[in-house]
């Protein structure tokens, strides 16, 4: 059931239109492009809707009444004035499709359905995401583009159902290690930020097939993206290091006996040393510490604190055999060593990563 678009009977029929509805018992109820300013208290009526759209009005709030809608599965309220997210949507026990694009939404609600599936907030101006985002475990496709974003908040790697995640077009500089987590992520969509690395966890959202991370101010590419296969992977308009090799004298360093104490201790306990393993268990610090512990590209031993980054360059094509993209060229992907002992060492394609001079 849809209602005219006449702004001159906007309120009349608004309310013909509920009543209507309430006699035919409709599922579905339209009532957009109306320049409604307030919905009428009689929507509370309709507890048997389960859809209902209200995009493209002029609604400042919702009445308490939208609470009594317990079959309701779809509510749209994009393109209105709302400045936060009414109390009585947050109690619906079946609303899995929320849209509040183009509103004037200024913080990320404390309190949302958990059985949502989809949540659009698009078109507003967020400056921050709330930790309580945690409740959204069944959240499959979260829409934040256009906002005003600087930072995600490590919660964001609890909602385990994500298959999409849109954050393109905000101020964010960095992304969090927790990313990682989001196991079930097909698409992330990143574009127009200004961010200057992706984590190292990324490699782990081997479900990843859609990645547009263009205009930002990348300059390499974590290794681990080799370990994904996209379909999709834009990366044009980034500062990315040029393939330029230049040579240059490199030698051997003297690692810290902190360093090499540490790298010992990681290569026993990957040799499943029960007494070490036991023993760095009481110093919670340590074994963080340890556990971040990479590998050498070259050599293949750890390090822990220190390492030398380094930069090999591949062809998207090649790197990624069934890409589609706009993008072509070399991708400069990140490599760790050791030590300059593996830097200096013969057959391997690596670069040492040298700051251009400044005149």
């Amino acid at each position: 059931m849809k209602l005219p678009s006449q702004h001159n009977k906007m309120a009349g029929n608004c309310e013909a239109c509920v009543l209507k509805a309430l006699k035919s018992r409709t599922k579905k109820l339209s009532l957009d492009n109306n320049a409604l300013k307030t919905l009428s208290v009689s929507v509370g009526r309709l507890g048997f809707l389960e859809t209902l759209s209200a995009k493209n009005n002029d609604l400042l709030s919702l009445p308490e009444e939208i609470a009594n809608l317990r079959q309701l599965g779809y509510l749209n309220l994009g393109g209105n004035k709302l400045q936060s997210i009414p109390t009585c949507v947050c109690g619906l026990p079946k609303l899995r499709t929320l849209h509040l694009f183009r509103n004037c939404l200024t913080s990320f609600p404390n309190q949302l359905p958990s059985t949502l599936i989809l949540l659009n907030l698009n078109h507003n101006n967020l400056t921050t995401i709330s930790p309580s985002i945690t409740q959204l475990t069944s959240l499959k496709q979260l829409s934040l583009a256009n906002n005003a974003l600087t930072q995600l908040p490590p919660e964001i790697g609890t909602l385990h159902s994500l298959e999409e995640l849109h954050l393109n077009g905000n101020n964010l500089f960095t992304l969090p290690y927790e990313l990682g987590k989001l196991r079930n992520l097909k698409k992330l969509m990143l574009q127009k930020n200004s961010i200057k690395a992706l984590p190292i966890s990324i490699g782990e959202c081997r479900k990843l097939s859609t990645l547009d991370v263009s205009g930002n101010q990348l300059e390499i590419f974590p290794a681990e993206l080799q370990l994904l296969s996209f379909r999709e992977f834009h990366f044009e308009n980034n500062p990315l290091l040029p393939y330029i090799p230049v040579p240059a004298d490199q030698y051997q360093e003297v690692i810290p006996l902190k360093e090499v104490a540490s790298r010992a201790i990681v290569t026993e306990i990957r040799k499943d040393s029960a007494l070490l393993s036991a023993m760095v268990s009481y110093y919670p610090g340590v074994q963080d510490q340890l556990d971040k512990a990479g590998d050498c590209a070259v050599c293949g031993q750890p390090f822990v604190s220190l390492w030398l980054d380094c930069v090999h360059f591949e062809l998207s094509k090649k790197v990624f055999q069934k890409l589609h993209t706009s993008s072509q060229g070399y991708l400069p992907m990140k490599a760790q060593l050791c030590s300059y002992k593996c830097f200096n060492s013969e057959g391997h394609k690596l670069f040492g990563i040298a700051e251009p001079p400044i005149f």
